[in-house]
């Protein structure tokens, strides 16, 4: 099931995911549940909405999926 909800300034849109996602591979060090997916985006079109930066350049969108590695995953 997919839930969306806003978190105000945070992220304009996060998706919750109340089903068993995993990630695994890639480099990363085991595997890790999939809790959520936020998008940031600018305020007009191509406006730096992105947190991060790849080579010091922000884009107009950013998809992060946020994760943990605890018991039982």
């Amino acid at each position: 099931m997919l839930i969306l909800y806003s978190l105000s300034h945070l992220s304009p849109v996060a998706v919750l995911l109340k089903d068993d996602y995993f990630v695994r591979g890639a480099g990363l060090p085991g595997r890790f549940k999939a809790e959520k997916i936020e998008f940031h985006w600018g305020q007009s079109n191509g406006s730096a909405g992105s947190e991060h930066s790849i080579n010091d350049r922000k884009f107009p969108v950013e998809v992060r999926l946020v994760g943990h590695r605890g018991q039982g995953v």
